[in-house]
């Protein structure tokens, strides 16, 4: 079987007047906005075509009168960023280094984060507000702690700095406090097993202490504070004597009377009072705070009515009024995002409003521009607004995967995820999403769980604003909402989706590549792989290799997407027709072109497609079905067929189709 590149089709690394463009085989391009991907120019030194493989990760670029500038960064690790003068055609003129004012101007000519610090410009982003201290990040991503005397210490583990990255998404900084000689850290993993760490007044490492869950427990009580970020503090009686914020204390004391728990219209009731309590002009302060985070601490035993709504709710309320690197930027539907920052003592009311409307209301909505479906060779760049939507979120028949209608995002990789556990578990799509009903604007709301590469959740909150490409226009320009086979069948469960997908990606779990990962932006989930339904799933998604080199292979850094060893004596054909026989469906990734008798396209370069058993009935059975994102053939759309029958014993001998299979 043919091994993969990480995406099945080229995609956008950053979208402005001027576009760079990395092929699936990781070949920069740079291009206009408006241009069909066809248009653009590969970028060349001394013509030779450039790519990732020379060390030097390319991040954005911009338009210039002469032609382009171009910004990228060593991979060596240490995070030296360069520009580079480009002529019309895209050939390389002269590269130099950028000292810290140069990035910094970059940054904001750009609109963008590039060297991932969580902030635009100049100046340190703060990374954990604590009770005492607070850890920032500074313009190279190092931490550092605000020792209070207007001096940052920088944080050195093991003689290495630490940086944003060495935490990455598996750690997180959860408290920190001034002892006599230094500083106490207590860093938590995904697990909820929480290590405490000492640093010398210098900030260099000395002493790892890992935390029984006892230990856990008695630190949280004596400093009230969620340490190992499970929000999964007791209830105890009398425990909202603690709230300060007497307007705040009084709402949750009469919400929860009798044992009642809160939902998702109480807590955004109690953010509206948080809010209101603020005095015009003022700062949000510790104590309301630290009265919204011990609410968040006890998400586990005070929100929901079901396992579902309980962890949906915890999850992004213990976000909204703690330290995330997803409250670095707010979007809010526009082409460039702002500067937010998590919820601290100086924040305004303004900056707790926008924090709840991003997790509560899904107002957050994600930049909606895109790059194109790339395996239409007539795609190019599009952006458009939002618009209200309403329809059912799955109807009456459920989830089916003929709900699939791809529009012109090239997110073909999530469509053809999410038909693949639409066919053969619907509940696995079901529930995903938590239904909020109506916010106080009208709008729908719904929670959406995505799984990360260890299977621990991730949730966001979506309204039902779609993307148009203009207001007068009734058609998402995205997943549309008509299923395939009986257009007034319209769901929004797809079109939501894959929105959410694009709020996920603050997250940063989503293992996306260089520019895209971290941004809320639609461009920024073009390009992937069946790693997608592993994210819905939160079980594994693999394929098979006759290879041993292959074994082992991560796709897109997803540890349940890997490669296996072919068993030994079964045959391709065998172990699929077996996979497929047992009700299962598998995803197809196509880096090639192929046509029926009549020239029109079956399968088509950059693509991805799920194959379906045709015949359940026969256990033996090797003809299949095969769909494409696209959506069923219809007068409108004559060039490619859809479904189509095919047999598996010819399909594994196309070269460049690539079979990948699900733990459904």
């Amino acid at each position: 079987m043919t091994i993969p590149y990480d995406s099945v089709e080229g995609r956008a690394r950053y979208i402005d007047q001027a576009i760079l463009y990395v092929d699936a085989r990781e070949s920069w391009k740079v291009g206009d906005f408006g241009q069909t991907i066809a248009e653009y120019r590969a970028i060349t030194y001394q013509g030779v075509p450039l790519s990732d493989a020379i060390g030097v990760v390319a991040l954005a670029v911009d338009k210039t009168a002469d032609g382009y500038t171009l910004y990228a960064t060593s991979t060596s690790g240490t995070r030296e960023f360069y520009s580079a003068r480009l002529d019309h055609a895209g050939s390389v003129l002269e590269v130099r280094a950028l000292d810290d004012r140069e990035l910094i101007q970059a940054e904001i000519a750009l609109g963008t984060d590039l060297n991932g610090n969580g902030g635009i410009g100049g100046g340190t982003v703060l990374y954990t507000d604590s009770q005492e201290l607070d850890i920032s990040v500074n313009e190279l991503g190092q931490l550092c702690i605000d020792n209070g005397l207007g001096t940052l210490v920088p944080l050195f583990f093991g003689g290495a700095a630490v940086t944003v990255d060495t935490l990455g998404d598996a750690l997180d900084i959860t408290d920190v406090l001034a002892t006599s000689n230094g500083y106490q850290l207590w860093v938590a993993d995904y697990q909820g097993n929480v290590v405490q760490v000492g640093f010398s007044t210098g900030g260099h490492s000395s002493t790892v202490t890992a935390l029984t869950p006892e230990q856990v427990r008695a630190a949280e009580a004596a400093r009230n504070v969620d340490l190992n970020n499970r929000t999964d503090t007791p209830l105890t009686e009398g425990w909202t004597a603690m709230l300060q914020t007497e307007a705040v204390r009084g709402l949750v004391e009469q919400l929860t009377a009798d044992g009642q728990r809160l939902g998702h219209a109480d807590l955004v009731n109690i953010v509206a009072t948080a809010i209101a309590s603020v005095p015009p002009g003022q700062q949000v302060g510790a104590a309301l705070v630290g009265d919204l985070r011990a609410i968040a601490a006890r998400g586990q035993a005070l929100f929901g009515q079901d396992a579902e709504s309980t962890d949906y709710l915890s999850f992004v309320f213990d976000q909204m009024v703690s330290t995330s690197r997803a409250n670095s930027f707010y979007t809010g539907g526009q082409t460039r995002a702002s500067a937010l920052g998590s919820l601290n003592a100086e924040s305004s009311a303004e900056q707790l409003q926008k924090l709840g409307g991003k997790w509560l209301l899904g107002l957050d909505l994600p930049n909606p521009t895109t790059e194109g479906d790339t395996a239409n060779p007539e795609a190019r760049a599009a952006t458009g607004v939002y618009k209200v939507f309403d329809a059912p979120l799955f109807g009456s028949a459920g989830p089916q995967f003929t709900d699939v209608n791809q529009g012109s995002a090239g997110t073909c990789y999530l469509m053809a995820s999410a038909a693949a556990v639409a066919h053969s578990k619907p509940g696995a799509i079901e529930a995903v999403f938590v239904s909020n009903g109506a916010n106080a604007l009208g709008q729908q709301t719904y929670g959406v769980r995505l799984y990360d590469g260890r299977g621990q959740t991730h949730w966001v909150t979506v309204n039902n604003q779609l993307v148009v490409a203009s207001a007068e226009d009734d058609v998402p320009l995205y997943s549309k909402l008509a299923n395939t086979l009986t257009p007034q069948d319209t769901k929004l469960w797809l079109p939501l989706l894959e929105k959410a997908y694009a709020q996920m990606n603050e997250q940063g779990f989503l293992g996306r590549e260089a520019m895209s990962n971290g941004k809320n932006a639609m461009w920024a989930i073009e390009g992937g792989f069946s790693e997608a339904g592993s994210y819905i799933l939160g079980t594994g998604s693999w394929t098979y290799s006759d290879d041993a080199e292959d074994v082992g292979y991560q796709v897109n850094h997803n540890p349940l997407t890997t490669v296996q060893l072919l068993p030994e004596g079964l045959s391709d054909v065998q172990v699929l027709a077996r996979y497929l026989n047992g009700g299962n469906t598998l995803f197809v990734g196509s880096s090639a072109n192929t046509h029926d008798a009549d020239q029109r396209i079956l399968f088509t370069e950059g693509h991805a497609y799920i194959i379906m058993d045709a015949d359940p009935a026969d256990a033996h059975n090797t003809t299949v079905t095969v769909y494409n994102p696209w959506g069923s053939t219809t007068p409108d759309n004559p060039n490619y067929v859809a479904p189509f029958a095919a047999d598996m014993a010819d399909l594994v001998g196309v070269e460049g189709l690539s079979f990948w299979l699900y733990d459904f």
